[in-house]
């Protein structure tokens, strides 16, 4: 299935996926720009817990083909680069809490998710600990690092049951040195990259506690537009949007007590009014 197909078929299922705005001064060959406004819609779909099994995809029985076809930075490879990436693709599953990474090992190559949950970590000297990035279905890991020929620049973690296919360091280094098409496709694929944690830093420094709860809700929603499943460790999410474990609690039950979402057992959460949490995510708060 093409991610593009994919991207179609949610909108034709009533999935509203979350509109960027992308504003770029640097001229793309060969309509790449329109490439990256592409993946971007598209990364909203995947990003979201659930949607491929929701999608009509099923990620337990995928093929390393598949997996490659569902990422927006490898999806455009086709012909002979496409075969020799799967000729060097590993499949590689993970258990619920096992450490896939150590920061400041040797990149085993990149990671790229088929099925499941993965948080990206940094470590102070201090042992405080930050999560960079929470990856789902379709996104990529240690790209720059293998690129770049640098030691893992973080600790990665699978939060869920995990399955992705690595290309090995080695492999994919050469491949980069040989095939134009395949360094054009990373080069969209690093500018989405770029935008997503564009996006998260105007979060953490132009909204306040409550509106990053809302708006990352709001970003997690189901198809149906109503339901929210969290990682079972909130720390995690809070640690993504620069929260403590407290103030992530309290905001969500501020969310509650004003009747605009619902909290249940094991992480979900039911949108009661998405209008109103809406307008709380853009730092208007018609009921707090």
């Amino acid at each position: 299935m093409q991610l593009g197909q994919t991207f179609t078929d949610a909108k034709s299922r009533g999935l509203q996926p979350l509109h960027l705005t992308w504003s770029c001064s640097c001229r793309f060959p060969g309509g790449l720009r329109q490439e990256i406004d592409s993946s971007l819609r598209a990364h909203d779909v995947l990003m979201r817990p659930k949607h491929s099994r929701l999608l009509g995809i099923n990620f337990a029985a995928m093929t390393a083909e598949e997996i490659l076809r569902a990422s927006p930075i490898f999806k455009r490879v086709e012909g002979a680069s496409r075969q020799r990436l799967l000729r060097m693709a590993q499949m590689r599953n993970f258990t619920r809490g096992e450490r896939i990474v150590d920061q400041q090992q040797p990149c085993p190559g990149v990671y790229i998710i088929g099925e499941g949950l993965v948080r990206i970590y940094k470590l102070s000297p201090n042992g405080k600990e930050h999560v960079l990035h929470l990856a789902r279905t379709g996104e990529t890991f240690l790209e720059v690092a293998s690129i770049l020929g640098m030691d893992a620049p973080a600790f990665v973690e699978a939060i869920e049951d995990t399955t992705c296919v690595l290309l090995p360091d080695r492999d994919f280094r050469e491949a980069l040195q040989d095939d134009h098409q395949l360094c054009l496709q990373l080069l969209a694929g690093m500018a989405l990259r770029v935008h997503l944690f564009v996006r998260l830093l105007e979060d953490i420094v132009l909204r306040d506690a409550l509106s990053r709860v809302a708006r990352h809700l709001l970003n997690m929603a189901q198809p149906d537009g109503s339901s929210v499943s969290l990682p079972s460790l909130k720390k995690h999410v809070a640690s993504h949007l620069n929260l403590t474990s407290e103030t992530l609690s309290r905001c969500l039950r501020q969310l509650s007590d004003s009747e605009m979402i619902r909290t249940g057992s094991g992480g979900e959460i039911t949108i009661l009014n998405r209008e109103e949490l809406e307008a709380v995510a853009e730092g208007i708060y018609p009921r707090l």
